[in-house]
C-alpha cells in the first residue's frame, strides 16, 4: 500500500495487524495469518517511516507496541497434526525485529524493550530446529554489533567477548550450544538459555 494512503488510517492499520498477530481461541491455527500480520508489521513501518518527527510516521509509542507484539510472537508455539506450526510465525517475527532495528533510531527502545527483545531472541538461538537456531543467534549478534549502538543492552562487552560478529554460520547442535553455553555464564541472559534449552529437549522427548 502506497505511504500517502497508510497516513490516512495509520493507527487503526497498525491496531488491526497487532490484533491478527494475537493467538485467540478462535485463531489458534491460523499461523499463517499470524505471520503474515508481524511480517506486514515491519513493511508498514519501513514503508512510512519510523521517527518521533515524522508527519505521518510511527512514534516512538506505536514503536514500542509493535515490539510488544512482536515479543509475543516469539512465544508461539502452536502444534498440530503437521508439526511446530508456530515455527513461522517465530521467523516471520525475527525477521521483521531485524527490520525495524535497521530501521529505526536506536535510541527510540526504550531499556525494557530491549532487554525483553535480546532475552526473547536467546530463547530462540538454543531451538530444536536447526533454521530457528541459525537465524536467531545471527539476529542477537546482529543487535549486539548494531552500528550505531543499540542503547541499554545489558552486559554488552561481555557479550561481544563471546558472540562473533554476523553473520555466523553455526552449523551443527554442537556448535550453537557450546557458544550459548557460554552466554548462559551472564546473568542477564541465563535465565532465557535455560528457558530455550528447557522447551528444546522437551520436543526431542515428545518426539521420541
Amino acid at each position: 500500500m502506497p505511504r500517502f494512503l497508510l497516513t490516512v488510517s495509520l493507527p487503526k492499520v497498525i491496531q488491526q495487524l497487532c490484533t491478527c498477530a494475537l493467538i485467540t481461541d478462535k485463531t489458534l491455527q491460523w499461523a499463517e495469518s499470524r505471520k503474515n500480520a508481524l511480517t506486514a508489521l515491519s513493511l508498514v513501518c519501513t514503508t512510512v517511516g519510523i521517527a518521533p518527527s515524522s508527519p505521518g510516521g510511527v512514534d516512538q509509542v506505536t514503536l514500542a507496541v509493535i515490539f510488544r507484539t512482536l515479543i509475543d510472537g516469539l512465544e508461539d508455539y502452536t502444534v498440530d497434526s503437521r508439526g511446530d506450526i508456530g515455527a513461522i510465525v517465530r521467523e516471520s517475527t525475527m525477521s521483521s525485529i531485524q527490520v525495524l532495528t535497521n530501521t529505526s533510531q536506536p535510541e527510540l527502545l526504550e531499556a525494557d524493550l530491549i532487554r525483553s527483545v535480546l532475552r526473547a531472541v536467546a530463547k530462540q538461538s538454543t531451538e530444536q530446529i536447526r533454521r530457528i537456531r541459525l537465524l536467531a543467534t545471527n539476529l542477537f549478534s546482529s543487535l549486539v554489533y548494531c552500528d550505531p549502538t543499540i542503547p541499554h543492552i545489558e552486559q554488552l562487552e561481555e557479550l561481544r567477548s563471546i558472540i562473533p560478529p554476523p553473520p555466523l554460520d553455526i552449523s551443527t547442535e554442537k556448535e550453537c550450544f557450546d557458544l550459548w553455553m557460554k552466554v548462559m555464564r551472564l546473568d542477564t541472559y541465563r535465565k532465557a538459555v535455560i528457558t530455550g534449552l528447557v522447551s528444546s529437549i522437551g520436543s526431542l522427548t515428545e518426539s521420541l
